[in-house]
């Protein structure tokens, strides 16, 4: 498959051997994709022990609704950040595809807490970032990455970002990926 330019709106998906095991099973939207560098949240590792509800109100924020957070990855890990359908949206708010935007502003979070909330949305602590041509580096296998630093990657896709979690998510964007690759080859 001929790889992008650009990751903005991608999923990168671990593959089933990946040699760092910290993401065996992991889906990242990357967010932003730039010559400063790349960054993106982990979409399918829910904490186990941290809701919503506690999050928010640990800000400060009153929250009427309930619902896991998940750990978008060890970066700004105390910065909350929301993948959301477009029809809400703040001053905050940024445009990643025409079905995808992410806001984490407080006025927004405010919002959601109190349950005036997108048709679709997923709530993370922290992220994962890439310095600049590191995740070009690891995408093609060029020192000192090898090619097991690579990632699977697909166009982002909304059923399965907001629908599908943890393994199930993971499998659906790996048949994406295989889909995409398939589709490439045969036209």
């Amino acid at each position: 498959m001929t790889q992008p330019e650009n990751y903005r709106g991608y999923f990168l998906i671990a593959p089933p051997k990946i040699s760092d095991k910290r993401f065996a099973n992991t889906v990242i939207f990357i967010v932003n994709h730039s010559e400063a560098g790349a960054w993106g949240v982990v979409t399918n590792k829910p904490f186990l022990n941290l809701t919503i509800n506690t999050v928010l109100e640990r800000l400060g924020v009153e929250c009427r609704i309930g619902g896991v957070i998940h750990a978008g990855g060890p970066v700004n890990n105390q910065n909350v950040h929301i993948l959301h359908s477009p029809e809400i949206s703040s001053s905050e708010t940024t445009s990643i595809t025409d079905k995808i935007s992410i806001s984490n502003d407080y006025g927004f979070l405010s919002e959601i807490a109190m349950g005036i909330t997108p048709e679709k949305h997923r709530m993370f602590l922290g992220a994962c970032s890439w310095a600049p041509g590191q995740l070009e580096g690891e995408m093609k296998g060029l020192p000192p990455w090898s090619p097991e630093h690579s990632w699977l990657y697909a166009p982002a896709d909304t059923q399965i970002l907001f629908d599908l979690d943890g393994i199930d998510q993971w499998q659906a964007a790996v048949e994406l990926s295989a889909k995409c690759a398939v589709s490439e080859w045969m036209s």
